[in-house]
């Protein structure tokens, strides 16, 4: 018996599938963005969230180039943009953020999305990558919060100096 290697792609693929639905729907996590790549619209942040959306789509007519998306929780950013051709690069500190952002990078098969578990700090920004568009959404505050204001100005000093990207707040 000959079994081709697409079944096992598949297979997998299926796997990871049910894991995804496993945690996203037995609320062991909660969704704070809209996951519609595996059909989950509602979530706590949902209007927000595709408002922000819809004001930054408007601003992308004609380009092209990477992103990078820090503190991109379940990525939803990252993957809307992904959709739009852009390289993406999502940063996430939190484990079960950054796994799900993993499985439906490979269930929705997002070649050119990649995601770094990494606690954002000004070390942490000398070796990430220059990129053409940055999203720090809905993450100074916990920067304040872990770092005092000092830190998180000394942060968002350092991502500003960071290959000069176009800054999308």
């Amino acid at each position: 018996m000959i079994i081709k290697l697409g079944y096992f792609r598949k297979l997998r693929r299926l796997l990871l599938r049910a894991e995804l639905n496993i945690l996203l729907r037995s609320r062991i996590v909660d969704v704070y963005q809209p996951v519609p790549w595996v059909g989950i619209q509602k979530a706590q942040r949902d209007d927000s969230t595709l408002k922000r959306w819809w004001a930054i789509e408007n601003e992308l007519e004609g380009m092209e180039g990477s992103v990078l998306d820090i503190g991109c929780n379940m990525g939803f950013f990252t993957f809307q943009m992904a959709r739009r051709g852009f390289f993406c690069l999502g940063v996430e500190s939190e484990a079960l953020p950054y796994h799900i952002c993993n499985l439906i990078k490979e269930t929705g098969e997002f070649n050119n999305a990649a995601f770094i578990k990494a606690t954002v700090d000004e070390n942490f920004c000398r070796i990430l990558p220059t990129v053409d568009i940055t999203f720090f959404l809905s993450v100074f505050h916990h920067v304040v919060r872990q770092s005092g204001l000092e830190g998180a100005t000394g942060l968002m000093t350092a991502l500003m100096y960071l290959g000069h990207s176009t800054y999308l707040r």
